[in-house]
């Protein structure tokens, strides 16, 4: 059994032995009694901070398992934590047995789930040093973002955070940090008399995961019970309570989890199969027939030069100010940086070579050096269009619009790229016909081919790129759009850059539709894809912006911009969309 994250993890794989050494040892304990027991397949994958066994996702909810804060991302050492944590539990564990015995009630099944991963955790063997450091990193810095958020100022908040680092410490048989200890102190005081003959209970039986359930169980619904009285309290006195934030930064709305349109699944297991029955991982029948095409390329030079004709009197006509539109983007995009020393100034740091001259000419006033700062911009921006057959009739405005950004941006020298994504094919194509030759089996994934387009390359500038930005009025090219794999696509390509900022505007017209892999899998299959995509390619950094032609596409990308293609390109839509771009929230 291999354990892998197709994120992150592949690039860690680089740089050190860690996520080999994790495979090892899960490879060995793959013969195990246990594996045996729960049916665990040779298929687990890590992906966007879910562990998939095959195509579903296990249903391991604990706190500092999972990571929504954006605003605290993960480094290194915490995703490689969270990889052998989840391995500990795949070991350890008994997936159905605990499942069957967790409470249904939020708060009694968060403790329940918390207190099981901690468990796990301190079966680690001690030959396993590098993993067990891993894992405590992990967990501090998790402390560190629940605190960080704010989280622990409410009572629900320091109850819950208080139960987690004292059955941690008592289970780990270590002591609480300095500055949690004085966090905790007075709540710990207080959780001490309510639960400690069932806390000590859970240190004698962690070995057995029945006997330490019934234990886990007494102090879930005890802990249950003292939040249910706050909030009564609270409600008594007219006080809003924080309860669901807290809630939330624990990862527990188990029954039906759903983060920024996340689209966490409920685990409901099913006792024949002792696996969990959620919403498959997106996955792809064939890639035989994807490719990547330069459009300029499939157009004939003399039809190619037509085009570069028509658009530069479609840009002729907005009377738009490329250069005005360029210092706007260096004003906002750039960062002062030193670029040398400037002498005989009037004032700044004494310059002692000029010193001499208050001898020879005692009215010299230009004794001073300055640093000469310099507006650099480290930034890249990358522009993704569907090409879907609903775009053909905005195929022009879009082309002039993005012919105007992209002029200005190259004389703010700013890099950018151009793509699209549209299907090789309608309604399948050979995708399709090559599962039906299979026998149609059930739920094939993503069922066409996907076409990537590129119609301007980062390192072009644009008068080298004007003759592929013509290629965007090529019609034949837009047939269906796929958009969770173009968005994927077009971020690793930012990714693979060395620049600071990275930025990726995404201009749409509507959800994603491909009909062939919407009639054989869950109608929202492909938005749900776009949405763990876009929330995946987001903490790794990339700053992604979507642009509704005519529509509202904050369903999927949180920073976002309705357009009116209808309407003359005027100097305030402009003005906008360069205020998008260049604007430092992410």
């Amino acid at each position: 059994m291999m354990l892998v994250d197709d994120d992150s993890v592949q690039n860690l794989q680089k740089k050190d032995s860690s996520a080999d050494r994790l495979a090892t040892s899960l490879l060995n304990t793959f013969n195990s009694p246990f594996s045996a027991h729960t049916g665990l397949s040779q298929h687990c994958v890590y992906r966007n901070v879910k562990l998939y066994l095959d195509t579903c996702v296990m249903p391991f909810y604990a706190p500092h398992l999972q990571h929504y804060w954006q605003e605290f991302p993960l480094n290194e050492p915490d995703i490689k934590g969270r990889i052998d944590a989840l391995s500990l539990r795949l070991i350890y564990s008994d997936t159905v047995l605990h499942q069957s015995l967790k409470p249904e009630t939020q708060i009694a099944g968060l403790v329940f789930e918390m207190l099981e991963q901690a468990r796990v955790e301190s079966l680690l063997p001690p030959q396993w040093p590098g993993m067990a450091l891993n894992i405590d990193q992990l967990f501090r810095h998790w402390s560190r973002t629940f605190h960080d958020s704010g989280l622990t100022d409410t009572t629900v908040g320091i109850l819950l955070y208080t139960l987690a680092q004292m059955c941690r410490a008592r289970l780990m048989a270590q002591a609480v940090s300095a500055e949690t200890e004085s966090l905790i102190e007075h709540t710990r005081a207080a959780l001490s008399g309510a639960i400690g003959t069932p806390l000590s209970g859970l240190r004698r039986c962690q070995q057995d995961q029945q006997k330490y359930a019934d234990y886990a169980l007494e102090i879930a619904h005890i802990i249950e019970t003292m939040i249910e009285t706050e909030q009564r309290i609270l409600a008594a006195n007219e006080g809003a309570t924080n309860t669901e934030k807290v809630l939330k930064g624990f990862a527990i709305l188990l029954d039906v989890v759903s983060h920024e349109g996340e689209g966490i699944a409920t685990g409901i297991i099913d006792n024949n199969k002792g696996r969990s029955k959620v919403k498959s991982v997106y996955h792809v029948f064939t890639t035989q027939f994807d490719k990547v095409v330069f459009p300029a390329k499939l157009v004939r030079a003399e039809l190619l030069r037509e085009y570069r004709t028509h658009l530069d009197k479609l840009v002729l006509q907005q009377t738009i100010n490329i250069n005005r539109l360029a210092r706007q983007i260096v004003l906002k995009l750039s960062q002062l940086e030193l670029d040398g020393w400037q002498s005989a100034k009037d004032e700044g740091y004494i310059d002692g070579d000029r010193l001499p001259l208050i001898v020879c000419s005692p009215s010299e006033t230009a004794l001073f050096y300055q640093a000469h700062l310099k507006p650099i911009i480290h930034s890249q921006v990358s522009f993704l269009v569907d090409c879907s057959g609903s775009m053909k009739t905005h195929a022009n405005k879009v082309a002039t619009l993005l012919d105007i950004l992209v002029r200005a941006l190259d004389v703010a020298k700013v890099e950018t790229e151009v793509l699209g994504f549209t299907t090789g094919a309608w309604n399948g194509g050979p995708a399709l016909k090559q599962w039906r030759r299979q026998a149609c089996p059930p739920h094939p994934g993503r069922l066409n081919s996907v076409s990537h387009l590129v119609f301007k390359q980062a390192k072009q500038s644009w008068r080298s790129g004007r003759l592929g930005l013509a290629s965007m009025l090529k019609l034949d090219l837009y047939k269906e759009g796929i958009d969770g794999e173009a968005v994927e696509w077009a971020s690793q390509r930012l990714l693979n850059q060395e620049t600071q900022r990275k930025i990726l505007i995404v201009i749409s017209d509507g959800s994603p539709m491909d009909t062939a892999t919407h009639q054989t899998n869950d109608p929202l299959y492909l938005d749900n894809h776009l949405k763990d995509v876009v929330f995946a390619q987001q903490r790794l950094g990339v700053e992604i912006i979507g642009v509704g032609v005519g529509i509202d596409l904050s369903s999927y990308y949180p920073r976002n911009l309705a357009i009116d293609l209808g309407q003359e390109l005027d100097v305030s839509l402009f003005n906008t969309l360069v205020d998008l771009i260049t604007s430092t929230k992410r």
